[in-house]
């Protein structure tokens, strides 16, 4: 049983991996906002169309995930954590002051 196991898992690895490249693939294999080939998310455009988590969500019937994927873009994680803070109406921390988030990143004697 712990073959079967083991196989599976290795399975579904390489699976969700050779989806998810296929996925790059089809939205073009850089970010689409800075050009960066690294770190790579998939992201909705319009997060109010979103139905799945394509990330977390791989193995899905082939199908749903075109549907999805025709809502996204790929951008690098620094652009897709700006483009998200700034959907909630909220500003990045990092290089500001006065916020409670922002202590964490600030290095200044203040």
């Amino acid at each position: 049983m712990r073959d079967v196991n083991k196989y599976m898992r290795e399975y579904m690895k390489k699976y969700s991996l050779e989806r998810k490249l296929k996925v790059h693939e089809i939205l073009g294999n850089k970010c689409n906002k800075c050009g960066s080939t690294k770190n790579l998310e998939v992201d909705h455009k319009n997060r109010k169309e979103k139905i799945l988590t394509l990330g977390k969500r791989w193995h899905q019937k082939w199908s749903t995930s075109l549907e999805e994927i025709r809502k996204c873009q790929l951008l690098c994680q620094e652009c897709h954590i700006e483009k998200s803070v700034t959907e909630r109406g909220q500003k990045i921390a990092r290089g500001t002051h006065g916020t409670l988030s922002s202590y964490r990143y600030c290095k200044c004697d203040i």
